[in-house]
């Protein structure tokens, strides 16, 4: 009796883990086929976004190449003949340019394809015109921070009488004791030197 018990037991502990197994792979079946299929979706939306998105980065591949090619021809153009035949009274003939291309394919060129070309040199010119400005504007500061330290040595030596460190006095008088005692001597060195004479003379 109490055999057929253990046997009954173990049967139905078997029976238990056989379905549990069966579940499991069911579940686990059922899980890889909703991620593949959520995996199918993902892939065909995003080809079928880039599919939907290749006109437009044909556009834009067009402006880019339109803002680059006119950038160096300008930039060539610049560097063949100079700046100065490219200014108008200061101001860069490619920032009127760039700002009448953007005029024009706004308004004029419109919904067509030579728009989008237009917008591209109008870009082109307007980046060239705007570092052409920022570096006239960065050689004026620089210009400017080059007198201040060049006149910072001769400022301080007509407000406080004594040069600074690394500058050469005025020499001495000719004829006088100590002329050519120290031909780097700063204004320091030469009112001692004028003291010590005035000493021996007392």
């Amino acid at each position: 009796m109490e055999l057929a018990t253990r046997n009954q037991w173990a049967q139905a502990i078997q029976s238990a883990q056989r379905e549990h197994e069966a579940r499991l792979r069911d579940v686990l079946g059922q899980s890889i086929s909703q991620a593949r299929a959520k995996a199918g979706e993902l892939y065909e939306s995003r080809v079928s976004a880039m599919k939907e998105n290749v006109p437009e980065l044909k556009r834009q591949g067009m402006r880019t190449a339109a803002t680059l090619s006119t950038a160096f021809g300008v930039g060539l153009a610049r560097g063949t003949f100079g700046d100065d035949r490219f200014n108008l009274r200061g101001v860069p003939i490619e920032l009127i340019l760039g700002i009448g291309a953007h005029l024009a394919a706004g308004t004029v060129l419109a919904g067509t394809p030579g728009a989008m070309v237009a917008h591209g040199a109008a870009d082109g010119m307007l980046g060239v015109s705007v570092a052409q400005l920022g570096r006239d504007a960065g050689a004026w500061l620089r210009s400017r921070s080059a007198g201040r330290q060049a006149a910072a040595p001769a400022q301080l030596e007509a407000t406080s009488g004594y040069a600074p460190y690394g500058h050469v006095a005025p020499a001495l008088p000719p004829g006088h004791a100590y002329a050519g005692a120290a031909p780097s001597a700063t204004e320091a060195d030469r009112a001692m030197a004028e003291a010590i004479e005035i000493m021996r003379a007392a």
